[in-house]
């Protein structure tokens, strides 16, 4: 098992933020269904990324909610 310093751990939970931010532009950036399918993706990828970090599963669930409700928008036009 690997120990983590505090300072590292500062550094994951930023490294976690500034994700979740670009996760937002992402998603914001959708024009299309293809673009939302690439969202749907990031958010995988940053769930993956940060799954033991605490507050992942929330941020996982608003950026699965904000992008559905981006795809519809789309699919809607």
């Amino acid at each position: 098992m690997v120990n983590i310093l505090p300072f590292e751990k500062n550094l994951l939970y930023y490294s976690m933020n500034k994700a979740y931010k670009k996760a937002l532009e992402v998603i914001d950036s959708c024009k299309n269904s293809k673009h939302t399918m690439s969202a749907y993706n990031y958010i995988w990828n940053f769930n993956k990324l940060f799954l033991n970090e605490k507050g992942c599963e929330e941020l996982t669930r608003k950026l699965h909610s904000k992008c559905s409700k981006k795809r519809k928008m789309v699919e809607n036009r």
